[in-house]
């Protein structure tokens, strides 16, 4: 997990931050004895973080990075058509695809059943998903630049189908 998280952040930003993992919702110092239970066999999990430096609230204290993970829920039928929507939109090309041969450099990574799309194929492969395939969609817009290439910048999306996570 830590080294997902730093590898996010090619700088070296987040490695002088104290660390507060939230774990299904509750916060832990240290969070071994719990990951140590997760069923990652039969469980989709998700991991994001947070750093209080670029949330504005009032209850984070300076200095501290916040990770979050989870296991993934179902999503409904509505939530599946509403959220493959919304993602397919961050694929969608202003020109017709037939003329335009070239990824566009400011779509976000596709991760589909935990396979990296290759960026030439994102926008095919996420346009011929329907929502009834689909179990799960996460977007974040951070992620690891050494592990998802030069679209990393622009975040990811993560599908995970129904067949995939049974």
């Amino acid at each position: 997990m830590e080294n997902w998280i730093n590898s996010c952040e090619p700088e070296g930003n987040l490695d002088s931050l104290e660390r507060l993992y939230i774990i299904h919702g509750v916060p832990f110092d240290n969070p071994d004895d719990e990951l140590k239970s997760f069923d990652t066999k039969n469980q989709l999990w998700y991991i994001d973080y947070l750093n209080s430096d670029s949330v504005e609230t009032t209850f984070m204290k300076p200095n501290l990075l916040v990770i979050l993970v989870g296991a993934t829920p179902k999503l409904k039928k509505g939530e599946r058509n509403e959220k493959l929507q919304e993602q397919q939109v961050k694929f969608s090309d202003e020109f017709n695809n037939s003329f335009n041969l070239h990824p566009d450099p400011s779509d976000p990574v596709l991760i589909l059943n935990d396979k990296l799309v290759s960026p030439e194929n994102a926008r095919q492969a996420i346009s011929e998903l329907r929502p009834n395939d689909v179990r799960y969609i996460q977007y974040v817009n951070h992620t690891s630049f050494a592990l998802y290439g030069r679209n990393a910048k622009n975040g990811a999306v993560t599908i995970w189908t129904k067949e995939y996570a049974r």
